[in-house]
């Protein structure tokens, strides 16, 4: 859910092909004193048939992020500070549960026992602070919290925010640029993860496209065009869930997205993707073999900005 991406972008000739090339290369201009703030969002609605039984859920989650610049490694690298400014979730679940979180007045979330796992999720969420170490070539070494919040996780959202799936989520994000420098309209896939908690994730194979350059609220950008192509489910066997996934068929339905590139501040300073999956699921409960379909629409955007500042 956490996005920390700092990229620079240089523009080539190649007068053999008479084709401006453009190079993304990562290169993040970091200095002791400069934050990057980002707003993350996103928003899930489920699905699930079981026989003629429509099970729905939907979630909503927003977040803001401040990292700092602490100091310089002696390798080259950077240390960067981090914490929630904000975080906000509002569930709804079948059996007309919901849930609302805002760490603007965490005391005031309510929620029923079943959703006590949630609530501690959140609550320990907000208050987390952690180191995150920058390597000499922009990708991230580690990310370390303060203290040992995980303790005070619930087993079944553990793998989600552990330090390990931080820096997998975020190098992640970096090796979406395409290796070489490229032209409009040249395409690029990569295969990229997400782990949903309780032994759950998907792997979703993608398509990159750079569509040139761009303008929005005044300001120039690189943008680059994102498909999801396919997508697998994946459940461990030993997951805390008693309803359980022992096959699945899953297609895209729909898909579209866009990573925005500010050259001049050398960063992906916008991103936007939707992504509709339908299909096939083969359930087990006590033992019993169920039939299901299932009907997921995942959006997110984000959108970020280097401040001088952490105080602004």
């Amino acid at each position: 859910m956490l996005a920390r991406t700092l990229l620079t972008a240089l523009i080539v000739c190649a007068p053999a092909l008479a084709s401006a090339q453009v190079s993304l290369k990562h290169d993040p201009a970091y200095r002791e004193g400069t934050s990057v703030r980002s707003e993350v969002t996103v928003d899930t609605g489920q699905t699930l048939t079981l026989g003629e039984m429509d099970v729905e859920t939907s979630s909503s989650m927003f977040m803001i992020t401040l990292e700092s610049v602490d100091a310089k490694t002696d390798d080259g690298g950077w240390k960067m500070r981090g914490k929630f400014e904000t975080l906000q979730s509002d569930i709804s679940l079948p059996g007309g549960l919901e849930f609302q979180f805002d760490s603007g007045n965490p005391d005031a979330a309510q929620t029923v026992p079943a959703l006590q796992a949630v609530a501690d999720l959140m609550q320990t969420l907000a208050k987390a602070e952690w180191t995150t170490v920058i390597s000499a070539d922009g990708r991230v070494k580690t990310v370390k919290f303060d203290g040992d919040p995980l303790t005070a996780v619930p087993e079944a959202f553990r793998s989600q925010i552990s330090p390990e799936t931080w820096k997998k989520a975020a190098n992640q994000i970096l090796d979406r640029l395409p290796n070489e420098p490229v032209s409009k309209g040249d395409s690029w896939t990569r295969t990229e993860s997400s782990d949903f908690g309780g032994g759950q994730s998907m792997t979703f194979e993608k398509k990159y496209t750079y569509l040139g350059p761009t303008e929005k609220d005044g300001q120039s950008f690189e943008k680059i065009g994102v498909e999801s192509l396919s997508v697998t489910y994946k459940m461990e066997p030993n997951g805390v869930s008693p309803v359980k996934v022992t096959g699945s068929d899953l297609q895209i339905a729909e898909s579209e997205g866009e990573v925005l590139y500010n050259p001049e501040a050398g960063t992906i300073t916008g991103m936007k993707e939707k992504v509709h999956i339908t299909g096939d699921l083969e359930l087990e409960v006590n033992g019993q073999t169920l039939p299901g379909k299932l009907d997921l629409t995942i959006g997110t955007t984000m959108k970020s900005r280097n401040v001088e500042d952490s105080s602004e």
